[in-house]
């Protein structure tokens, strides 16, 4: 009995592949439109806007309490600004992957030999200058998205 069940189950298993296939999304299109700002919200709703201290008028002082609580601790536009500032710093900083990288080095050392050391004759008193210039380029091919999937996670967590 258990091999009959087996056989059924991979029969079952080989068959729904290719029902799967057999679908078609023909006829299946997006019913998703764009809203109308100006419908949404008018002039009008906005003449309601409620008062500078619009809880007062409801006399509790327990709401006062934690609405004065909260704006004393809530951030301020300067706060507000700096994390914008910041989310924008990351936003270029992660775009700069995505460009090419150049780097340019350049390092003088000079040494002075004594006149009575273990040094030869030849170098005593002499001044030895030792420079170098470095150069360097480099470009990440993005193949699979990551780093433009990154850029884009910036970029949306700096518009939230």
């Amino acid at each position: 009995m258990s091999g009959l069940r087996t056989l059924r189950a991979l029969a079952f298993g080989a068959a729904l592949p290719l029902l799967a296939a057999c679908i078609s999304a023909e006829g299946i299109a997006p019913s998703g439109r764009t809203l109308d700002a100006e419908r949404i919200v008018d002039d009008a709703a906005f003449s309601a806007w409620p008062q500078t201290r619009w809880w007062e008028r409801y006399g509790d002082a327990d709401l006062s309490r934690l609405i004065e609580h909260a704006l004393a601790t809530s951030p301020d536009l300067e706060r507000a600004r700096a994390d914008v500032a910041q989310a924008e710093a990351a936003i270029g900083f992660t775009h700069s992957r995505l460009l090419p990288q150049v780097q340019l080095g350049a390092e003088v050392s000079g040494q002075r030999y004594p006149e009575h050391s273990l040094y030869p004759r030849s170098l005593e008193g002499d001044h030895l200058l030792d420079s170098t210039v470095e150069f360097r380029g480099r470009y990440e091919l993005d193949f699979f998205g990551r780093n433009a999937a990154t850029v884009a996670a910036a970029t949306s967590h700096a518009q939230a």
